[in-house]
């Protein structure tokens, strides 16, 4: 399969005064995987349907392949669009749920058999072809779903939240059945998920939104490594970034710590001057401190041991609250004091006003 260049040209949707999303674009290389990430009510699948032509946008243009969709049927865009319900008919056999949408398009009857069975190939489905979907785990349902896109052929596929109803020992499996898929056929595709997890192990590359916004656009390590603004920083990460108000000295070349030293920072931030900040810190990058120098104090709070990891939550002053990630094997208890240190290199300083990165 070959997929297709999709660009989203300055989209725009309202639905009457209510604005779900505010002039986004991006390119999408072809045999890109792009995961859509955000919270509930961003407007990722807003974006996804409107890209699928199931919804019209107020403004801005989708261009798949070179063409303009704008005024396109969504069956004649050639994507294929998988859903969170499955939306398979319950009284035909997997074989026929597979078929039907190349039956109704009169492709003969020799490529339909040929295209159902490369699909049932790559998902493992070849068991089940006389089966109901009445008669599947919800793993199987899905799988069938996705088979029945793969056998459109299509330039895209789409992907609508599509693990949601299932255990989270199911969505392990089928995260890597996608992976596969995609290494396999090397189709184009948007997915949208709020879930991290799939968003970090699944994507080339990563749309965050937020309020109808792209606030970054990049590849996943670069999404966790430099977050363009406070939203993605605290949205990206398990568990998520430390984010605590500091004061920047004139300087713009360190911060100060809870105990009133001033801790260097990996860069002089020149166009920081008189910008109020917020400090992030990631859980794995405050270690505990071998010797005074560049220390705070933090008392322990709460543990959580959660086996090869042990969270450590405590205050660091009368209002912020810090977490540590621990070795599993490390031994802390409520009420202990632990000596702190904060890697400069790791640190990532956002204008408080704006919550956009500044270094």
């Amino acid at each position: 399969m070959n997929g297709a260049h999709i660009r989203i040209v300055n989209i725009r949707k309202n639905f009457g005064k209510i604005i779900v999303i505010e002039g986004v674009s991006c390119d999408i290389r072809e045999s890109e995987f792009i995961v859509i990430l955000g919270p509930s009510g961003c407007g990722k699948s807003t974006l996804l349907r409107i890209i699928a032509g199931l919804e019209t946008a107020t403004e801005g243009e989708i261009h798949i392949g070179g063409k303009i969709m704008n005024q396109v049927e969504p069956k004649d865009r050639n994507i294929a669009m998988v859903f969170q319900n499955y939306a398979l008919y319950p009284h035909m056999t997997v074989w026929n749920n597979m078929a039907y949408g190349l039956k109704v398009r009169k492709t003969p009857r020799a490529e339909i058999e040929a295209r159902v069975k490369k699909a049932a190939d790559i998902l493992g489905l070849n068991g089940l072809m006389q089966r109901t979907p009445r008669e599947l785990s919800g793993g199987q349902r899905q799988r069938v779903a996705m088979g029945r896109a793969i056998v459109r052929e299509p330039s895209a596929f789409l992907f609508d939240e599509p693990l949601s109803n299932l255990d989270a020992k199911l969505r392990v499996q089928m995260r890597l059945e996608i992976k596969k898929l995609h290494q396999s056929v090397r189709t184009t595709s948007i997915y949208v998920t709020h879930d991290q997890v799939e968003a970090m192990t699944l994507a080339d590359r990563l749309i965050v939104m937020n309020a109808g916004k792209f606030d970054h656009v990049g590849t996943p390590m670069d999404v966790y490594e430099r977050p363009a603004t406070l939203f993605v920083a605290g949205f990206i990460g398990s568990p998520a970034m430390n984010i605590i108000p500091m004061e920047l000295c004139p300087e713009g070349d360190a911060v100060k710590l809870p105990d009133g030293s001033w801790l260097p920072l990996a860069e002089r931030l020149v166009n920081a001057r008189n910008i109020s900040v917020m400090v992030g810190m990631r859980p794995e990058h405050i270690t505990l401190a071998e010797g005074e120098r560049g220390a705070f104090r933090m008392p322990v709070e709460l543990v959580e041991v959660l086996g090869a990891d042990t969270l450590v939550h405590g205050p660091i002053d009368g209002e912020n609250q810090l977490t540590i990630r621990l070795p599993g094997s490390y031994k802390v208890g409520r009420g202990d004091k632990l000596k702190l240190h904060i890697n400069p290199d790791k640190l990532h300083i956002f204008d408080r006003a704006t919550g956009m990165r500044i270094n």
